[in-house]
């Protein structure tokens, strides 16, 4: 039971803040094989995304500091392009108790990507 409260806890610690999936202004790729639609992109359009599990105040903070990382990363004003969800893989985690039983429990997450541009 021990273990279970300690992935359980990690996984909720992991998803306290927003992440920044694509920087507005980062290069795709150098290589000069490469299409040109994978060359450096200056459109600047970016992706964050955060968790958008358990308590409203919780998610509310999430996508607060989402909102902090698009400002930042555009060193001020951007708009919204859209957003979407999307749930994770499952993860799976088999517990053995004492009396020679044991139960597996299925732990998943849902993600909201915004897709933004700096203005």
């Amino acid at each position: 039971m021990k273990k279970f409260i300690a992935v359980v806890l990690i996984i909720s610690i992991s998803g306290c803040t927003a992440n920044m999936v694509q920087h507005p202004y980062a290069a795709k790729t150098v290589s000069k094989y490469a299409p040109t639609n994978e060359q450096q992109d200056t459109s600047g359009v970016g992706i964050t995304s955060y968790m958008n599990e358990g308590h409203s105040s919780v998610r509310e903070t999430r996508r607060e500091d989402a909102y902090k990382k698009m400002y930042e990363a555009c060193d001020g004003e951007y708009v919204i392009l859209g957003q979407s969800s999307s749930e994770t893989g499952d993860f799976y985690y088999t517990q053995g108790m004492s009396n020679g039983n044991s139960y597996t429990t299925n732990l998943s997450s849902t993600y909201v990507y915004i897709k933004f541009q700096c203005k």
